[in-house]
């Protein structure tokens, strides 16, 4: 990922709708129990530090120095500088819970990787994961942002069993955004092409208000039943 778009992330991660219903979604799915957590791909480390605050014992991995040391700084959270693709550094039954939020995709040997975590995962430990959805909702941000692809639910779930894990729930979600998503892809740049200078996700305060309750919504039907489709896909699993 390059320099600007790390910049961006750093400040976006701490207010942005988008990364704030994603923390929720996953921090309502990790039980209390679960006190050793793996995050894979920490981003700017606001889960990490979430996480650390409500008594979880937090270790990262991430790929970018830039991330590991703005992690290490920020908020003090251990974190490793690791290439996914060879595995995972740890030994066996390790963790108690393994966050992956929208860093499947850029890992060419998904398989390997999610044996990988099963692996790492103590008996009765838990797998939160947020991965984009569709593979007709390519787009020059995929490209950009060096994705490998997009999923479905049903190859998504059949990827997590054949690694050994039980589903909890597989369910889109951002089903609201989903719409806008395709009809702007589609019409305003198709795959290959760069777009406008435009993102349906900005809007500031008032957006964030709108949007952080519309997904509260969205994250109590999770809770219960699958949503039918969105721009992201959420698993909830455990070994």
């Amino acid at each position: 990922m390059n320099e600007q778009l790390l910049r961006d992330l750093f400040e976006e991660e701490r207010t942005h709708w988008w990364h704030a219903a994603k923390r929720e979604l996953i921090l309502g799915f990790i039980p209390s129990q679960n006190r050793r957590v793996l995050v894979l791909g920490v981003g700017g480390g606001l889960l990490c530090h979430q996480l650390a605050t409500l008594g979880f014992e937090v270790m990262g991995v991430d790929i970018s120095p830039d991330c590991c040391h703005h992690v290490w700084q920020t908020y003090g959270v251990n974190v490793i500088e690791y290439d996914l693709e060879r595995g995972l550094p740890f030994e066996d039954n390790s963790f108690d819970a393994v966050i992956i939020a929208d860093v499947l995709e850029h890992i060419q040997k998904d398989k390997e990787l999610a044996a990988e975590i099963y692996r790492c995962l103590a008996k009765g430990g838990r797998l939160l994961l947020t991965v984009p959805a569709y593979q007709h909702l390519w787009s020059y941000w995929d490209e950009l942002l060096a994705h490998f692809r997009r999923y479905r639910r049903e190859g998504l779930r059949s990827l997590i069993a054949d690694a050994g894990f039980k589903i909890r729930r597989v369910s889109y979600f951002n089903v609201l955004v989903y719409p806008a998503a395709l009809v702007w892809r589609k019409c305003f740049f198709p795959r290959g092409q760069r777009p406008l200078d435009f993102s349906i996700s900005k809007g500031g305060a008032v957006m964030n208000f709108f949007m952080g309750n519309y997904y509260a919504i969205e994250r109590f039907w999770i809770s219960f039943a699958s949503l039918p489709f969105g721009l992201s896909l959420f698993v909830c699993a455990e070994k």
